[in-house]
C-alpha cells in the first residue's frame, strides 16, 4: 500500500471517527444527567 493511499484512507475515516466520538460523548452526557 502506498503512503498516499493510507493518507487518503485516514482522511476519509478521521472525520467519521470524530463524529462518532462526538455522538458517543453526547450520549454519555445525557446518561450522566
Amino acid at each position: 500500500m502506498e503512503a498516499s493511499d493510507l493518507g487518503d484512507v485516514l482522511a476519509g475515516v478521521g472525520p467519521r471517527l470524530r463524529q462518532l466520538r462526538l455522538e458517543q460523548e453526547a450520549t454519555l452526557t445525557d446518561l450522566a444527567d
